[in-house]
């Protein structure tokens, strides 16, 4: 079912007004492509079409403040029906913020975006402690600068947790090396926050500052030639991911994405001990719930328990 939609009057399109405009401006840079496509899949389902074949023109378009409480419902509905829980919550959240920055009086209709309800198969994994010693063998057994390279990011990753867009916007001047102290800015939610760097990571990532010159302006984590050759290029996320699948194979380690390095980050803290209130805030979560949702740690937890069961059945033969 599809309902009339309300388009925007002419000229409103392209105002720095326009309720698409200002929430997306609320964002960090690295968000706002991602909501973008969110933003797109909510007109697909209003319109019965499929993401791809939406423009970004035509969420542009739409007079989101005067949608009606049914075609809330239809997008509510459409997105449960179509995407798992995450991504149809993910949709709901940007349509919300969206109504939220319209002129009209829409909180009302923003609720009526409720979350879906449920539970499903967590993704991701936690990398256990040999794995990360297999993983930064194999980057020892690099003699040249993407050895030094890959260990110092996947020793941020296993210390800091960061998102993998925020990895990829680090800069040199981030970081502070006699102190350890690293400045996320502009993360999720456009919030800046401050880490430490530490142990082992700290040395990985001040072999890596000697190699690449920690004097120079531009990205922390740079591109390198074949030969070794440093390059200005910034990596992006998805060379970022590349690097790791690339060190995972060579150290026969199952495949795992730069969140599965935040994950492990959360377990690994809430192992030591440590509140589940400080591990949300080095995590940039804004709510401890969130975090906890990245525990992988009760899964195992659940294994080993259920092996300590015992079924009185003898094997034939």
């Amino acid at each position: 079912m599809t309902l009339p939609i309300p388009y925007a009057r002419q000229g409103t399109i392209d105002s720095p007004r326009s309720p698409v405009r200002t929430y997306l401006r609320g964002l960090a840079a690295s968000s706002r492509r991602v909501q973008l496509v969110r933003l797109r899949a909510a007109v697909a389902a209003l319109t019965d079409r499929q993401t791809r074949d939406v423009e970004p023109a035509e969420v542009l378009s739409i007079a989101w403040g005067e949608l009606t409480p049914e075609q809330a419902r239809l997008i509510r509905d459409a997105t449960a029906r179509t995407y798992d829980l995450a991504h149809a919550n993910g949709i709901l959240a940007a349509v919300r913020g969206v109504l939220d920055a319209a002129d009209a009086l829409t909180p009302p209709l923003a609720k009526r975006l409720r979350t879906v309800k449920g539970e499903r198969v967590p993704r991701g994994r936690h990398l256990t402690a040999a794995e990360k010693r297999k993983l930064f063998r194999a980057c020892a057994k690099d003699p040249g600068p993407a050895g030094i390279r890959d260990a110092a990011l996947l020793g941020l990753g296993l210390t800091c947790g960061l998102r993998v867009s925020e990895v990829a916007g680090l800069n040199v001047a981030d970081y502070d090396p006699s102190t350890g102290e690293l400045t996320i800015r502009r993360g999720k939610g456009n919030k800046d926050r401050r880490l430490w760097v530490s142990n082992g990571a700290q040395d990985a990532l001040a072999d890596w500052l000697a190699v690449c010159g920690m004097s120079r302006n531009g990205p922390l984590f740079t591109r390198l030639r074949k030969g070794g050759t440093v390059m200005p290029g910034r990596l992006s996320p998805s060379g970022l991911q590349a690097i790791i699948e690339h060190r995972a194979a060579q150290a026969k380690v199952e495949r795992f994405t730069m969140h599965d390095l935040r994950r492990t980050v959360v377990g690994d803290l809430l192992d030591e001990g440590e509140d589940i209130v400080t591990v949300a805030a080095i995590a940039g979560h804004a709510s401890p719930t969130t975090t906890a949702r990245y525990d992988r740690r009760p899964e195992e937890r659940k294994r080993e328990a259920q092996s300590r069961l015992t079924v009185p059945y003898k094997k034939r033969g």
